[in-house]
This record gives structure tokens, sequence and C-alpha cells, in this order.
């Protein structure tokens, strides 16, 4: 979620154009940060290979 969007900045001056949100709305949102365990990074690489190996799959069909 954009910045400008989370409840902690909702009374905050937001200076936005759309960019943010729209790239929000049609991009992937990827946990992420310093105490990400090695386990927890599996479990998200798995499911990123997992939508590539589904669309080969459907590619093929």
């Amino acid at each position: 979620m954009p910045m400008h969007m989370q409840p902690v900045y909702a009374n905050e001056i937001a200076y936005t154009n759309g960019v943010s949100q729209k790239l929000f709305e049609t991009g992937i949102c990827l946990p992420s940060g310093s105490i990400l365990k090695l386990n927890e990074l599996k479990r998200i690489t798995r499911m990123i290979e997992s939508v590539f190996v589904e669309k080969t799959i459907a590619e093929t069909v």
C-alpha cells in the first residue's frame, strides 16, 4: 500500500498524481525487511516461482 494511503499517515498532507496508486493496483507487493527469516524468504520464492510455472504450463496447453 502506498505510504500516503496507510492509516498512520491519514491526517498528513500527500502530494500525489495517481502513479503510486496505479502501481499498487497493477503491481506486486512483496514482503520485505531486514527481519525476514530464511524459511519466509524460501516460501516467498516458491510462490513467485509457482506463478511462472503455472503460466508456462498454461501456454503449452
